[in-house]
C-alpha cells in the first residue's frame, strides 16, 4: 500500500525546526511528586482505592447506621461503579449525588442495579 503524498514522512532540516523549540527542558519535572485525587485516602495518605474509601466514609456520615441494602462500590480510576439492590430510587439518586460531589470522581457508572417495589423485600434491608 502506498501512502499519499501528504502522509509521507519528510526529512527536516535544522532550518525547518522552530527557533523556540528546545530539546532540553530548563527545569527537571517530577511526574510523581503528587498522586491523583482518586488515590488519596480518607486520612490524606496514598491509598490505591482511596476514592471508594472516601465515598464509603461519606455514605456512613450521611446515613449513619441505616442499612443501605446490598450495595457494592468499586473503582476504575476516577470512575466509581455502583452496583446492588435498592428499595428506593431516591436513595440511589442520593448515593450518586454524594459520589459525584466527592473530589476525584469523574463519573458514576451504575451496573446491575435492581430497584424493588415490594415492601416485603425492602424491610429486609432496613
Amino acid at each position: 500500500m502506498k501512502f499519499p503524498e501528504l502522509c509521507s514522512a519528510t526529512e527536516r532540516s535544522p532550518s525547518s525546526i522552530p527557533s523556540n523549540f528546545s530539546k532540553k527542558s530548563s527545569k527537571p519535572t517530577n511526574l510523581f511528586a503528587t498522586w491523583p485525587p482518586e488515590r488519596c485516602g480518607v486520612d490524606g495518605k496514598y491509598d490505591y482505592f482511596g476514592l471508594v474509601n472516601r465515598i464509603i466514609h461519606r455514605f456512613e456520615q450521611r446515613f449513619g447506621s441505616m442499612n443501605l441494602g446490598d450495595i457494592r462500590l468499586t473503582q476504575r480510576g476516577a470512575i466509581v461503579v455502583l452496583q446492588g439492590q435498592f428499595c428506593d430510587l431516591y436513595l440511589l439518586y442520593e448515593l450518586i449525588a454524594i459520589a459525584l460531589r466527592t473530589e476525584g470522581t469523574e463519573g458514576v457508572e451504575i451496573n446491575g442495579i435492581t430497584i424493588f417495589k415490594s415492601s416485603d423485600i425492602c424491610t429486609i434491608y432496613r
